[in-house]
């Protein structure tokens, strides 16, 4: 048992003596609370107190480091731990540290050093380290490279921070709260390349630095992040009459302040390709500066007034179109890159009234004018023609704006074209009716042969019929000429004397009429005779009848007679004129 126990104290004693230079101690979490200042300011060589979780180391090179774990130092003196002005120390933050005091929680002795002198004081390490204090920390070239530093310092005289030559942030971070005075009171150049700056100084200035020297004046700010809510946020000083720059690249700015957000009594102020801006202030800019801010992204607003500049205001609303001309009239090309919310606005507006623009209704005389020329008896023309023009009219496009001008007048020739394509319905050949065009209404002597025509075709013939009565085959002769019916006499001398009824019937019709049966006696008496027929019957008459000698003369003696009377009535005359004269 107890040579199991030896030879794990022998691995410890190992362990410990393999370990880098300068860090031979173990130091184990501090149970005790240290009351008084720690000045290492005269301490030449190493020193530790495992207990109360500080350890001092000297250095091969000549400088020290400063190892802080657990460490609590709560005192009434006006300094916490006091270091050595013209020595470079490293001081190493492992788990959390806190120091209270009545003026500087981590401060230098006074050593009388000149511009390029002054030692450096890196803090680094995995912890952090609190400073309650009204200055909490007061160190030359300030370089901080990890681990976390908390200062809450009230009623500061200079500020919360206060730093010599420069403050160089490469990590890590740091909070700074402070009343009554600057956050950061820095005479010198000021440089933040990584880690969280953030610093909380109502009554003052958020980072306040003058000119040092011709060499650290300047203020660089490219990486991490910068956090300030003061009455004034970043402000450059110029005791020495040292014109220097502020610039601001790839870095994440947060300004809110009551007063100026960022100051140059005289010099150039420089930002651009900012991470992100959040700036907000009276006033954005002072002193006697030359301003080179990045501009706003303006591309994609040059592209849409291009796009705008090439629209023809002929073919829109003027509405719209005036809409439009205001809102590019709004537009402003000044702008820097922490107001691009500003250029995206002035893009959505114009982008937004060109969506909104209304094309001019497109011509439609040319359909119009198409629409008229529909015949008005349509139905006289085929289904299939009609059917085309019929689909066309339906389909007109009604909704075409002026940019489709073309796409409606080859429309409107189409309607032409289907009017002119219109075909008419074959016409059926016009009906004839079936009619008796010879023989109608004649009289017919019993046993005479009789004639009738009528206007249908030959063959289309089906029957005769007198009276109703389908007439036998062998009563009548047919033959061409249209349709030439011939009663033979058997047939007439059935009928009886008086008015019938004769139809010829075909496939395409029946043609009727009546005709008059008489006997022969009738025929001499009631047959009407017309004038020339008369006097060529009596030519006849003449020729045929035999001379006898008992010619009368009638004529010859009706002019004798007319003769003798008027004679006569000349004598009485005569008469009565002798008579009155006596």
């Amino acid at each position: 048992m107890y040579k199991k126990i030896r030879i794990v104290l022998i691995l410890i004693f190992i362990s410990i003596w393999t370990c880098p230079a300068g860090m031979h101690t173990v130091i184990v979490r501090a149970a005790t609370v240290r009351t008084q200042k720690l000045d290492l300011s005269k301490a030449a060589d190493s020193a530790q107190n495992a207990t109360e979780g500080w350890q001092w180391i000297k250095n091969s090179d000549g400088s020290y480091t400063l190892i802080l774990q657990d460490f609590t130092l709560d005192t009434t003196d006006t300094n916490g731990i006091i270091l050595p002005r013209d020595k470079d120390v490293s001081i190493i933050l492992k788990g959390r540290n806190t120091i209270t005091c009545t003026q500087t929680g981590l401060a230098e002795n006074w050593v009388i050093l000149f511009p390029g002198e002054y030692k450096t004081k890196t803090v680094e390490g995995d912890g952090s380290l609190e400073l309650n204090a009204p200055c909490g920390l007061n160190l030359d070239n300030l370089i901080l490279n990890s681990g976390s530093l908390v200062i809450d310092s009230e009623n500061a005289f200079l500020g919360g921070l206060v730093t010599n030559e420069s403050y160089i942030q490469n990590g890590g971070a740091v909070s700074v709260t402070v009343t009554g005075s600057e956050g950061l009171y820095l005479i010198g150049e000021f440089q933040l390349h990584g880690g969280t700056l953030d610093i909380n100084a109502p009554d003052g200035i958020g980072i306040f630095t003058d000119d040092g020297s011709a060499v650290y004046n300047a203020i660089t700010i490219d990486g991490g992040a910068l956090s300030i809510q003061a009455d004034r946020g970043l402000y450059r000083n110029r005791r020495e009459q040292v014109d220097a720059d502020i610039t601001m690249s790839n870095a994440d700015i947060s300004i809110h302040s009551t007063r100026t957000a960022i100051s140059n009594i005289l010099g150039n102020i420089i930002i651009h390709d900012l991470t992100s801006w959040d700036v907000k202030a009276p006033q954005l800019y002072g002193g006697n500066v030359t301003l080179q801010v990045q501009p706003a992204d303006y591309i994609r607003l040059h592209a849409l007034l291009k796009q705008v500049n090439d629209l023809n205001e002929a073919l829109y609303m003027s509405n719209g179109w005036n809409a439009l001309q205001e809102s590019m009239k709004a537009v402003k090309m000044d702008k820097h890159f922490y107001e691009q919310d500003e250029v995206d606005a002035m893009y959505t507006d114009i982008k937004a009234k060109i969506d909104a623009l209304v094309y001019l209704s497109a011509d439609y005389t040319g359909i119009h004018d198409a629409l008229q020329k529909v015949p008005a008896q349509i139905e006289c023309y085929t289904d299939a023609s009609r059917q085309k023009l019929y689909d066309l009219i339906l389909n007109i496009p009604w909704d075409k704006n002026i940019t489709e001008q073309k796409i409606l007048d080859t429309y409107a020739k189409s309607l032409v074209d289907a009017i002119n394509q219109l075909e008419l319905k074959p016409q059926p050949a016009p009906v004839i009716p079936a009619l008796i065009v010879q023989g109608a209404n004649q009289s017919i002597r019993q046993g005479e042969q009789a004639s009738f025509t009528a206007n249908t075709a030959y063959e289309e013939f089906i029957a005769l019929e007198i009276d109703e009565n389908i007439i036998s085959p062998n009563q009548y002769t047919v033959k061409e000429g249209s349709t030439v019916i011939t009663l033979l006499p058997d047939c007439t001398k059935q009928l009886q004397p008086g008015m019938h009824t004769l139809r010829i019937i075909s496939s395409t019709g029946i043609a009727e009429c009546s005709f008059t049966i008489i006997t022969a006696a009738e025929k001499d008496q009631e047959q009407p005779v017309s004038p020339s027929s008369d006097a060529k019957e009596i030519k006849k008459e003449k020729s045929k009848a035999p001379f006898t000698g008992n010619t009368t003369y009638i004529e010859l003696w009706y002019l004798l007679s007319t003769v003798t009377l008027t004679g006569m009535g000349c004598l009485l005359l005569r008469r009565k004129n002798q008579k009155d004269k006596m």
